[in-house]
Parts: C-alpha cells; structure tokens; sequence
C-alpha cells in the first residue's frame, strides 16, 4: 500500500469517502495514548481518594482519548478500514464534550466550597445541569456526525459534516458564556471573600478558578481548530495536516486532564467545608472536618468550657460582618452560651447568666462578650439560637416563652425587640411555656421563627418578621397539610431550623428530635415576597438506631451540596467530676436523598 494518501474504501475502482488525507503517524499515535492512560489512572485515584464523584465524565473522556489514539495507531497499517476510523473519529470528537461536563459542574462545587454560592448570576442548581444539556446535546450531535460517513452515502457524508459543525458551533458558544460567568464569580468573590477565604486565607482559591479558565480555553481552542477543519472541508489545509490534530486536539485535552492533576477542585472542596458546631455540655466550639471525620481543633472560654452551668448551643457565622477599621470583610463568628437551667426544667427556672460572645476567627480571639441576663433579669429565658441581619444586628431566641433580642454589631447594647407582655403589668411573664425554638435568615432583612405553641395537639406555627423594623412583629406564615393530616403529619419544632443554600431559601428543615426534620417549601416570591405561605413536604424520620440510643435531632447543616442531621444525646449520665458524658461518636446523618426526593418529587 503506498505510503502517501488519500486513504479510504474503494468501491468499483472509486474511493467513496476520504479516511486520512496522509497515513497516520503509529508512534505519536501510541505516545498520547500512554499519556491519556496514566492521566485517566491518576484521575481513577483521586476520584477514589477525594470522592470526587463529578470526575466520573473526565475519566471516561480520558478513556475516550487514549482509545482514540489506539485506533489511530492502528490506522497506520490499514488506514483504509472502517473500524479503526470509525473508533479514533467517534472517541477523539466525543471526549472534549465528556471533560467539559466535568468542568461545567466543577464550577459550582468550587463555589459553593468556598460558600460563595450567592456570587453566581444563575443558581448552581441551574446552572450546572443547564450546561451538561448542552453537553450532551454536542456529544450527540458529534457522535452522529462521526458515525455518520461510514455508510458512503455522499449525501450521509455531507449531512455529517453539517451536524459535527452544528455541534462544535453550540460548544464554542457555552464555552464561551461559561469562561464569562466564571471570571464574574472570580471578580466577585476578589472584590467581597466569604468566611472560608478570610478564615483560611491559605486556600489558593484564585489558581481554582485559573485553571477552570484555563482548561476551558483550551477546549475552546481545540473546538476552534476543529470547526476551521470542518468548514474547510475535505483537502484543507487542516485535515491534510495530522500536526494539526497532535497540536490542538491532542496536547489541549492532555493538558486539560494534567492540570486537574495538579490542581484537582476535590482539594479544595474537601479544605473549604470545615463546620463550626457548639459542644453543649462541654461549654466549648469544635471544628470539624467533615472528609477526615473527625474534630480539628476546639475553641475553649475561660471560666465558661467545662463550667457548669453553662452549655454552648447556637454557634453562628456572620455573613455581613466588617472590620472596623478598614470596613473590609471580616471573619467573625456569633456564639451562644446559655444557663441550663431553663432547658433543664422546661422554663420553669430561667436563672442563670447568659451571653453572647463574638469571636474573631482570623485573629482566634474574643472579640467582646455581652451578658443578656443584665436586660433580661430573670423575667424570661432559654435562650438557644442566633441570627444575623445585613445592618450587623445579631438576633438572639429565646424559647421560654418566646422571645427575640436584637443586639448591634459591637455588643453595645440588647434591645429587648419581641416580648411578650402579661395581660396584667403586676405579673411576671408566664416563662414555664415552650415558644420559640429556632430562627434562620431568608436573606438579610427576613426572618423565619418556629413556635412549638407549648407543645399543641395541632402542632407548632411558622412565623415571619421584618428585621428593618423597630420592633418585631410576628408575622403568621400559614401551613398547607395534605388534605386529611394525620397527628404526625403536622410541624412539631423541637430545636434549630435551617434553610439549605442549595435550594436558595426556598426550603425549611425544622428539627424536631426523636421524630427527625420536618420539611416545608416556600409559596411566595423572592426576598420579602417569599414565605408568604408554606407547604408540608413531608418528614425526614431520625434513623431508628439512633433514636433508640436516645439520639435527637437538634440541628441541620449543608456541607458541600449535601445535607446533614446533627444528632445529640441529652440523657447521657456525667462523668463525675465534670460537665459532660463520655460519648465519643456523634454522627452526621446524611439526609440528601431524602431531601431531594421530597423536595423534587419524580
């Protein structure tokens, strides 16, 4: 066979269809395919190593690749046959759309590990899936277009050309808008850090969002060539030229999967998502890391850790917080300690100091510390949860009766905002009565607040209340049940509420300790149009082997993209001696299925 081309299949003396303009070169061939193959094995290891789940398409693009190669290689003796065209020309089109979708949901993950979630112009919940559609809509057109010319049909062939270039043109198009959206995150988070930037400013968040850039250009550069190849059609210059495919088809895609190598976004999902969780018992903060499973480090106060009878509950990051100085962002976080008394006895007893302290986690420092009782002076009390509001204003509930302070962003002073007032003045506020239980920030001006209504029959109420107003006023959020509610089908609060930022404050978890979380879904708008209304979803049950133990759910937390129970054990005997028990594990239960299936229903 003459070393020189065209090649292609001869039928009655005519080549019907151009295979190679040249002969494949089988060394270069065999080279990207030894280096897409350690690139693919390195990327196995960390998708094992960093659960890096959404590494599923790199890798089997990488494979694509290396497969691709293999059939050009194999070309190089028969570059006439079918087979081996058909395998490099499907794989080697089909792979850049396989590592792309990898990129595309990268985006999000980065974003929301450095909690910058809000800096997106589209929720990372459209965004990501909006793009893979697009993805799989260029594969497809691709692989069509690939397959294709094999039939011989002159017109089969031309359509071909017509669909692969419908479909590099769509690419080039979301790559193009996607390389935009990630330079805006970039500038915005540049321009405003989260609290995981501040906190850690070891985290090299900017080399992230280079290499999503980087890697995304040289897709974009590859498509490019590959569209000038199909525009010129059969003899251009660029199918004529296999440097061409080595030079931009072969070396980008590489490099796409060498830089993910050494900048995997695993590590710093996993560095990002460290969680702030208040030790009752112990009085103290810990840290914990939620990939190593375990407590990094624990913040302790003098004269409060280990020091009956103070708990630490509500344990709060402010997101409006500033530096005094430079009036730059600032990492602080809003802590909580209370007297047990009030949660011992039910509100019967609701003696006891208790206080707010900030603590600035940059400098690991108490920033200043306010005593609530000086205000509330033993009328009211249990105190367990906190908010912030974006004029700086810290929002403390309180559960028996039900109450709510508002204390400025310095601590200088606590306003007594919502509470209740006996019907004769002579008489102390009726305090053995189990009101308010938790409290979470729509946004920076609304606030959700649950009543457990002193444990009804008919269950608790959801309220709203305006921040920017001078006073708070409880606002009834009515809640929709199914037409026929049984007893258990009805919110009962019990503890913390939280709103999941992956759902954009659209859903409720009510924690409700023995039973589990219950789950409501906003009817309104957005901002202070939402929450006007609410629907039941349904109840998340506590897992039975851990409410046996005595295990209740007190809390609800996102850690990237997945969402958590956080269970505690309130009937575990002291140590003697001391202000805690011995219990050692603590388990996040992780509720994302269920949540999901709840909350989009198939």
């Amino acid at each position: 066979m003459a070393d020189e081309g065209p090649f292609g299949p001869v039928v009655n003396g005519t080549m019907v269809v151009v295979f190679y303009e040249y002969r494949p070169n089988q060394q270069a061939a065999y080279a990207f395919l030894a280096l897409f193959a350690l690139a693919t094995l390195g990327h196995i290891i960390y998708l094992f190593y960093l659960r890096s789940w959404s590494f599923i398409p790199f890798i089997l693009g990488g494979i694509a690749e290396l497969f691709g190669y293999y059939g050009r290689a194999m070309s190089h003796d028969r570059p006439d046959v079918v087979g081996p065209w058909i395998l490099q020309n499907l794989l080697l089109l089909a792979s850049p759309p396989l590592l792309a979708a990898t990129i595309y949901m990268t985006l999000g993950r980065v974003t929301i590990a450095l909690g910058a979630r809000s800096y997106m112009p589209l929720s990372p919940r459209l965004l990501t899936p909006l793009y893979v559609i697009i993805d799989i809509g260029t594969l497809a057109t691709q692989l069509a277009g690939s397959v294709l010319p094999a039939s011989g049909d002159p017109t089969a062939i031309e359509l071909s050309k017509k669909v692969v270039l419908g479909g590099l043109i769509a690419q080039l198009a979301a790559l193009a808008i996607f390389i935009l959206i990630t330079w805006l995150v970039k500038r915005r988070i540049k321009n405003s850090p989260t609290h995981i930037i501040l906190r850690d400013p070891s985290i090299n968040w900017k080399n992230h969002f280079r290499a999503i850039m980087i890697v995304t250009l040289l897709i974009i550069v590859r498509s490019i060539v590959r569209t000038i190849e199909y525009l010129q059609g059969e003899g251009g210059t660029v199918i004529s030229n296999e440097a061409f495919i080595y030079v931009f088809d072969a070396a980008p895609m590489w490099l796409v999967m060498a830089i993910y190598l050494a900048l995997h976004p695993g590590r710093l999902v996993r560095h990002g998502n460290r969680v702030h969780i208040g030790s009752l018992y112990n009085a103290s903060v810990v840290v914990y890391d939620p990939y190593k499973a375990s407590v990094v480090s624990t913040i302790e106060f003098a004269n409060i850790t280990r020091t009956p009878p103070f708990h630490i509950g509500g344990v709060t990051w402010d997101p409006y917080a500033r530096n005094r100085t430079t009036k730059e962002p600032a990492d602080e976080i809003t802590i909580l300690v209370d007297a047990a008394a009030a949660h011992e006895t039910a509100g019967r007893d609701v003696s006891g100091d208790n206080y707010i302290i900030r603590w600035d986690a940059t400098a690991q420092k108490v920033l200043w510390a306010v005593n609530l009782t000086s205000v509330t002076q033993g009328r009211y009390g249990g105190p367990q949860d906190i908010e912030h509001d974006e004029q700086g204003n810290i929002y403390v509930l309180g559960t028996y009766p039900g109450t709510l302070l508002r204390i400025p962003s310095d601590g200088s002073s606590v306003d007594e905002w919502l509470v209740p007032q006996s019907s004769d003045r002579n008489k102390t506020i009726d305090h053995a009565v189990v009101g308010y239980t938790g409290l979470a920030a729509v946004d920076g001006s609304t606030l959700l607040v649950t009543d457990a209504r002193n444990r009804s029959a008919d269950g608790g109420a959801l309220y709203k209340f305006d921040m920017s107003t001078a006073k708070g006023k409880a606002i009834p959020v009515p809640v929709s049940y199914p037409e026929t509610p049984s007893p258990a089908a009805v919110i009962r609060p019990g503890d913390a509420i939280y709103l999941p930022p992956k759902y954009d404050s659209r859903i409720l978890l009510i924690t409700e300790h023995d039973a589990g979380v219950s789950v409501l879904r906003s009817r309104g708008g957005k901002g202070k149009k939402s929450w006007r209304s609410a629907e039941f979803l349904g109840r998340i049950p506590n897992p039975p082997e851990i409410a046996a133990s005595g295990g209740l759910v007190t809390a609800a937390v996102e850690i990237a993209g997945s969402v958590f129970m956080i269970e505690e054990w309130f009937t575990d005997p002291l140590v003697p001696g001391t202000s805690a028990g011995n219990r050692t594990s603590f388990p996040l239960v992780d509720i994302t299925t269920q949540l999901d299936a709840l909350v989009n229903p198939r």
